[in-house]
């Protein structure tokens, strides 16, 4: 039995391509190695032919997996629907300290950097509007430019992408390491629901703070733009105020504030979604973070795209 033990493990070996060498062994020993090592130099090992279905293999992996991603991203969005009613029927299950922590962190501190960017895009927005309009004398009407484009589209979509680019990859660092470090196992060990204790939370607290960024971004484009129109246009203050109060309705700004709570609620819950199917593994952990700002941030963008083709269905 030992023998016939020796021979499928040096077959074995044989069929792995494997180098056969002989160590102290028996003379009836090195005449088999002899044997398997002629078979081995004899047949060797053909590389696989790639199959002409391989592509289209690749497209169908790929159509499941993405099937299957949207399957378990909407779980996880009516999962999440359902502990925020059975939250909000118990009020003393609020964790209103982490909220608000995480308000600051993914809110307050995003200012600087939102303030920023929307202040260069009005500059921006009013330098190239200026040169346009310059032609047919016509400079006054960058004020329409600029006003209907940052309260509308431009302040709201600013302050989404930056915060799906801070917020988004934190959420899913956070929860992915915590998955890595089996903190996540250890709340589902003593009852406690993860979706409760670190989604909530953080979902609550961009959706509440969110606006407020948005509303920040719009005054920071208007700075902006009025910056480069007095310097560029030679608009004063005034004029560009009076221009402002009688072209811009008010119904803008509301318009752009209504996209604020959709668009912080999409990428919070899609940093946590990532965070929470990382594996156990620090590449994991990457590639969840690297995925949750990308997603965020293309829906983001499509559903800005879907709500203004709507809203100009609707003469809003």
């Amino acid at each position: 039995s030992l023998s016939l033990l020796s021979q499928s493990v040096l077959s074995w070996c044989v069929s792995v391509g494997c180098s056969i060498e002989s160590f102290w062994a028996t003379r009836s020993a090195r005449a088999r190695l002899g044997v398997l090592g002629r078979l081995q130099s004899e047949c060797p090992r053909m590389s696989p032919n790639p199959s002409p279905l391989t592509p289209l293999a690749a497209i169908g992996e790929w159509v499941v997996k993405g099937g299957l991603a949207i399957v378990g991203f909407l779980a996880f969005l009516g999962e999440l629907l359902i502990v925020i009613a059975q939250v909000s029927l118990r009020p003393h299950r609020w964790r209103v300290r982490s909220a608000v922590n995480h308000m600051w962190a993914a809110g307050v501190a995003a200012l600087p950097i939102v303030g920023l960017l929307s202040f260069l895009i009005g500059v921006v927005t009013a330098y190239q509007g200026a040169a346009q309009l310059a032609r047919f004398g016509a400079e006054i009407f960058i004020v329409n430019v600029i006003g209907v484009g940052v309260l509308r589209e431009m302040g709201a979509l600013i302050a989404a992408i930056v915060v799906a680019g801070r917020s988004a990859s934190a959420f899913a660092a956070q929860i992915g390491s915590m998955n890595v470090n089996e903190e996540v196992d250890a709340l589902k060990t003593m009852n406690i629901d993860p979706v409760e204790i670190l989604v909530v939370p953080r979902v609550i607290g961009l959706f509440l703070i969110f606006p407020f960024i948005v509303f920040f971004s719009d005054m920071m484009g208007i700075l902006g733009g009025l910056l480069m129109s007095t310097v560029a246009l030679n608009i004063t203050v005034t004029q560009f105020a009076t221009q402002f109060q009688h072209t811009v309705p008010l119904s803008d700004l509301w318009v752009g504030l209504s996209k604020a709570p959709l668009f912080a609620f999409t990428i919070a819950m899609i940093g946590c979604f990532q965070g929470l199917s990382a594996a156990r593994s620090a590449e994991s952990v990457g590639q969840k973070t690297t995925a949750a700002v990308v997603q965020s941030i293309f829906l983001v963008i499509a559903i800005d795209a879907v709500l203004s083709v709507l809203y100009a269905a609707l003469g809003i």
